[in-house]
């Protein structure tokens, strides 16, 4: 088997455990750093970790419960003004809204790179939620979100070491 392929077999099965299996994860590595790629093993041994697991099982668990994002909102709201134009109403179907938005369920990946854009940018500003998503994002900080908790996993998740100044979330209204 070549290495590409041996390669894609480690990342298929990694992916079909959801994330979750550190033992082909710790195989991984040893057959990454054997071939040289002593950063790309080290990533998958930081994987490997009971920590790192908890926090993938945390995100995975507040991003089903978060609702939908909307990647291309500003683009949404061009196409209701012309549809307000066209059709009198502001109301498109829901298919055709999920279309124009590119709305989908929100990621852990999402939850993650909110992480590093408000860590990056110093304000809570996380652009593109759908009023759900946004909404129960921003209610929930503080409630049934409690922020250490969050940042703990993200740090966890991410391996950076990043610490926010207060309490504030991450996950903002844009407007």
């Amino acid at each position: 088997m070549t290495d590409d392929r041996q390669e894609k077999a480690f990342l298929d099965a990694i992916t079909a455990s959801e994330e979750l299996d550190s033992v082909t994860r710790l195989v991984f590595a040893d057959w990454l750093e054997e071939r040289g790629r002593d950063g790309e093993a080290q990533e998958q041994r930081r994987r490997a970790t009971a920590r790192w697991v908890e926090a993938h099982l945390y995100m995975k668990d507040l991003a089903s419960r978060a609702g939908t994002h909307a990647p291309d909102y500003s683009n949404a709201c061009a196409k209701l003004r012309k549809h307000r134009k066209e059709h009198g109403d502001d109301n498109p179907d829901s298919d055709t809204w999920r279309e124009w938005t590119g709305e989908r369920d929100v990621t852990v990946e999402d939850l993650i790179n909110g992480g590093i854009e408000f860590m990056e940018e110093g304000q809570g500003y996380w652009s593109g939620f759908t009023q759900q998503g946004d909404e129960w994002l921003r209610d929930e900080w503080g409630r049934t979100i409690d922020p250490e908790t969050f940042w703990e996993h993200w740090r966890a998740y991410t391996g950076r070491e990043d610490r926010p100044d207060g309490e504030e979330s991450p996950f903002s209204c844009s407007c």
